[in-house]
């Protein structure tokens, strides 16, 4: 569980898989509170990504230069950003799901 902290989680140039996670109730003033990926890929399954926001983009997930990304069984709910309040994408892998 990741929660309510000022970021969620990080991930640079990486793959995570994450099973029956909750990330939920974090907060960034920048990119999402709750999941960061740059240059990384990740299958969340069964996740819930529930109350992050962020000031810019992707309040519950961003992905910049990312992927493949794949979301088995997840909800995403509740998150709020500037822009794609619960997931945004910037230059995503062709192979993403």
């Amino acid at each position: 569980m990741i929660t309510g902290n000022r970021n969620g989680l990080y991930a640079l140039s990486t793959n995570l898989e994450m099973t029956r996670c909750v990330i939920a109730n974090n907060v960034s003033e920048s990119s999402a509170g709750g999941l960061v990926l740059y240059s990384s890929g990740v299958a969340l399954i069964d996740c819930l990504v529930r109350g992050n926001s962020g000031a810019e983009y992707g309040g519950g997930i961003y992905i910049a230069y990312g992927g493949p990304v794949t979301l088995t069984g997840c909800t995403i709910t509740e998150n709020r950003a500037g822009n794609g309040g619960g997931i945004a994408f910037y230059e995503l892998a062709e192979d993403s799901e």
